[in-house]
């Protein structure tokens, strides 16, 4: 694949538009990393968010040409899989199995979850709620397609995963209702999945929220709950 004329094509295009990869990012409603690895030829993203960029960037469908050249199909061949091009390999064995999901768009999409999560700790909150919930809507229009019982849970784990971010983020930007209410969200999600470790991370939020508004009398409460739903979980992480 011609991964790194793709990543040619959006630099080109991105600096004759005189916007940095974080302006873009948040333009796109996707990750500023995420163009990073584009523009350095380590990731090529699917086709509607390049038509996405395209538009953008004014590329005058060049960057979905070079999204086609990098993909280089060729009759009766397989694509092979790469770290390099998850996302239209992906969208291709969607298509091939007629089903919106599948084993490797699980583990992209946990790849993309855990990344967002680390992120929180250098990134912009209000730029990295944006691109999180970005995420979030993708999943639930993979849940409004068909999909198997297992890739239904695991689209829901991703969601509690994200829902959870979410919360913090918007907390810390002062969201306090709205930071309960996805908090509330990602404890259903979790109760939903039987995935106690989301459930406990819910009541560690609400430790946390506790905490940082006087309510020490809860704070105790609401770690207790957390060990009970996760009794293997380090808490010490939070």
């Amino acid at each position: 694949m011609q991964v790194e004329a793709f990543g040619e094509a959006l630099k080109a295009l991105r600096t004759a538009a005189h916007m940095s990869q974080s302006e873009l990012a948040q333009a796109a409603l996707w990750s500023q990393s995420q163009i990073s690895r584009a523009e350095g030829g380590l990731f090529v993203p699917d086709e509607s968010m390049v038509e996405r960029i395209d538009a953008l960037l004014n590329g005058q469908g060049r960057l979905v040409r070079a999204l086609q050249a990098a993909r280089d199909p060729k009759p009766n061949s397989l694509i092979v899989a790469s770290e390099s091009d998850p996302w239209d390999v992906s969208e291709l064995l969607r298509k091939m199995r007629r089903t919106d999901v599948g084993k490797e768009t699980i583990e992209q999409l946990e790849v993309v979850v855990e990344q967002l999560c680390c992120e929180y700790a250098w990134r912009d909150p209000q730029e990295l709620r944006t691109d999180a919930k970005s995420w979030l809507q993708y999943i639930s229009q993979l849940l409004d397609g068909p999909c198997t019982l297992r890739d239904h849970r695991d689209l829901l784990v991703n969601a509690g995963w994200l829902s959870l971010l979410i919360g913090c983020l918007e907390y810390d930007l002062g969201r306090v209702r709205q930071a309960e209410l996805t908090r509330v969200a990602a404890q259903n999600l979790g109760k939903e999945t039987g995935h106690g470790e989301i459930v406990a991370w819910s009541f560690e939020l609400s430790a946390w929220f506790a905490l940082t508004q006087g309510r020490l009398r809860s704070v105790g409460d609401y770690a207790e709950a957390g060990t009970k739903a996760a009794p293997n979980l380090d808490h010490s992480r939070g």
